[in-house]
C-alpha cells in the first residue's frame, strides 16, 4: 500500500459503491484474506491452508462470490477500490449486491421458492434424526435446519398477531451457536467504517499533527481528525469492523495499517 490520497480519502465514493468499496478495502487490510487469495493455488496443494477457510462463515461469505475474476498471476488486492477500472468496479458492485446475504446462505444453494419458514420437512434435513418419532422440535446441528410441530390458531388471531407470536418465539428459542441472532450490535454503517479506515491509514503514514491537513476537506473538522484521543478511539474500532465484516478471521487479527509505516519496509 502506497502513501497516496486514494488510500484514505473515501469522501467521493458514489453512494451505490460505498458498501462494496468498504468490504473490499477492509479485505485488503486482512493479512489472512490477502495471503489466502494471493496464494490460494499453492495453499490448495499443501498443508498450509488456514483452518478458517473450511468454516461455514467463510464458505458462505459473499466475498468469495463477489470478487471479479483476475488475470493469472495478478493479485486480487493489487490496488485500492478507487484505482480499479470502472468496468471492474461495476461488476464487483453488482456481485456484492446480488450476494448481499451470502454469509448466511450459500448463493449457489439458493432457490426462488426457498423460505425461512415452511411446512413439511426439507430434503436437506437429516431425517434419521427423527428416529421414527415426531417430537415437537428436532435440530440438525450440521445444517442448522430444525423441524417443528406447531399449532396456529387461525380462528382467534389475525395474521399480524400470529406473525408477532412467531417472531417472539424465534427470539426466545433460537439454538445457541447456530446462525446469527439479530442484535443491537449490527455491522457498522459502511461510510462510517470507511472514515475510520481512512483515519487509520492516515495515522499509519503520518504523524498525528499532519492528519487534519491530509484528511478529506469535508471530514477534516470532525473531532476524530483533530483530537488524538478521539483519533485513537476510532482507529481501535477498525479492528471491530474488520471482524464484523469477516467473522471467520482468526481472533486478535488487526488491520495491516495498524502499525506505523516504515519507509522501505
Amino acid at each position: 500500500m502506497q502513501s497516496k490520497p486514494c488510500e484514505w480519502d473515501f469522501s467521493q465514493i458514489p453512494k451505490d459503491e460505498i458498501e462494496a468499496c468498504c468490504l473490499y478495502e477492509y479485505a485488503r487490510e486482512s493479512q489472512s484474506i490477502v495471503d489466502y487469495y494471493d496464494h490460494r493455488d499453492s495453499f490448495l496443494s499443501s498443508s498450509l491452508m488456514p483452518k478458517w477457510h473450511e468454516s461455514r462463515e467463510f464458505l458462505h461469505h459473499r466475498l468469495i462470490f463477489s470478487l471479479p475474476p483476475r488475470f493469472p498471476g495478478q493479485p486480487y488486492f493489487d490496488c485500492g477500490w478507487q484505482e480499479k477500472p470502472d468496468a471492474w468496479r461495476a461488476i464487483a458492485k453488482q456481485l456484492f449486491a446480488i450476494y448481499s446475504k451470502g454469509w448466511k446462505t450459500n448463493p449457489h444453494e439458493q432457490h426462488a421458492d426457498k423460505k425461512g419458514f415452511t411446512i413439511g420437512i426439507s430434503p436437506q434435513f437429516d431425517s434419521q434424526l427423527l428416529k421414527g418419532e415426531y417430537p415437537a422440535r428436532v435440530l440438525d446441528p450440521k445444517t442448522g435446519l430444525e423441524v417443528l410441530i406447531a399449532m396456529l390458531d387461525w380462528n382467534s388471531f389475525d395474521d399480524a398477531e400470529i406473525l408477532n407470536a412467531f417472531e417472539q418465539w424465534v427470539k426466545a428459542n433460537r439454538p445457541n451457536g447456530v446462525g446469527k441472532h439479530d442484535r443491537k450490535g449490527r455491522p457498522p454503517k459502511y461510510i462510517n467504517s470507511l472514515k475510520r479506515l481512512g483515519l487509520l491509514r492516515l495515522r499509519h503514514f503520518f504523524p498525528f499533527d499532519d492528519i487534519s491537513n491530509k484528511a478529506p476537506v469535508i471530514w477534516a473538522d470532525e473531532d476524530k481528525f483533530l483530537q488524538p484521543q478521539e483519533c485513537n478511539r476510532e482507529c481501535m474500532l477498525t479492528e471491530r469492523d474488520l471482524h464484523s465484516y469477516f467473522p471467520f478471521l482468526p481472533k486478535g487479527e488487526k488491520p495491516m495499517s495498524w502499525k506505523r509505516w516504515v519507509p522501505g519496509l
